[in-house]
This record gives C-alpha cells, sequence and structure tokens, in this order.
C-alpha cells in the first residue's frame, strides 16, 4: 500500500536526529565546509552531517537561518535572504542525521574554524548565493548538476531563446 507523504515520518536508521536543509542554506554550508577542509584538513575525519549542523548553527547567529519546525525539523534562509533571492525552493531540502555527536573538544575546534571562515568570507558566500539563486529565479541560469562537494553547478540559459519562455516569476 502507498504511503502518503504527510502521513510517514521516516525514522532515523541508528535512532539519531534527523534534520533537513533549504536548498539555498545548503549552498552557503558546503561553500564554507569546503573553504574550511581546505585550510583545516585534519576536520575531514568529523561526520559530514555534524559539520553541516554545526555550520548551520552558526548561520543562525548570523542571521542567515533560522530553524523551520516541522515534522522534520529544517534549516531555511531568515525572510530578508529569502525575500532578497525570490525563493530558494528550487530543488527538494537536503536531509541528514546525526547519529553521532562531536567531542565538546571537537565541537570547539570545529566553531572556532568557523568563526574565522565567517569573518573573511560569509558575507561574499552569502551574496553570491543568493545572486545565484535569483538569477535562477528570473531564468538567467538553469541547474545543470552538481560539483564535486556537493554545490549546485549553474549554467547560464542560453540567450538564443526566447527569454520570455523561460523566465519564472520570483515567488515573493
Amino acid at each position: 500500500m502507498p504511503r502518503h507523504d504527510s502521513f510517514y515520518q521516516p525514522k532515523p536508521q541508528n535512532g539519531g536526529f534527523l534534520f533537513e536543509v533549504n536548498p539555498l542554506i545548503l549552498e552557503i554550508v558546503l561553500w564554507n565546509d569546503a573553504e574550511i577542509l581546505d585550510e583545516r584538513p585534519e576536520f575531514a575525519i568529523l561526520n559530514h552531517p555534524n559539520r553541516v549542523a554545526e555550520i548551520c548553527k552558526q548561520l543562525f547567529f548570523n542571521d542567515v537561518a533560522e530553524v523551520d519546525f516541522q515534522s522534520i525539523p529544517g534549516w531555511v534562509p531568515t525572510d530578508r535572504i529569502e525575500s532578497d533571492c525570490g525563493g530558494s525552493n528550487i530543488v527538494a531540502r537536503s536531509r541528514y542525521e546525526l547519529a553521532v555527536s562531536l567531542s565538546a573538544e571537537e565541537g570547539r575546534n570545529f566553531k572556532k574554524a568557523i568563526s574565522s571562515q565567517f569573518r573573511r568570507r560569509l558575507k561574499f558566500i552569502v551574496k553570491k548565493c543568493v545572486l545565484a539563486f535569483e538569477s535562477y529565479n528570473f531564468g538567467l541560469t538553469k541547474i545543470d548538476g552538481l560539483d564535486d562537494a556537493g554545490r549546485l553547478r549553474w549554467r547560464v540559459v542560453d540567450a538564443r531563446l526566447d527569454v520570455t519562455d523561460t523566465v519564472k516569476m520570483p515567488i515573493n
């Protein structure tokens, strides 16, 4: 018998905590994560969902993300950022499971690395990601898969096409 999505809540496989990440927030998270790992490769041993969750928490404290409390909690952009890009729900949310927690020392060290990264690059990364989503919403770009870090790969819409056929109306 098929399950109706609104009645089906998947259970974590290992008794962990499920959470979802909005596509725009995930772009921001993955970009920052990649730059942190480039500078501090020792953090690659940390579980990927833990790194995502820690970066999302710090985005919350920097007024970039907030928690959307639904059947599965999700990190979403603040209203201001959502409005700036014209809507960020262009692909499905990514789902993560926190099954293993970070030790206090690992968490403290990773938070320091996130803070350092955010001081240097957060405003630039947020602006670039918001502009990418805005250009998609206006029909100027298309999604052309994922890069090796899991971020969306953008392709400019062919200018020879009739742009009025491909323009999407902004959500807001």
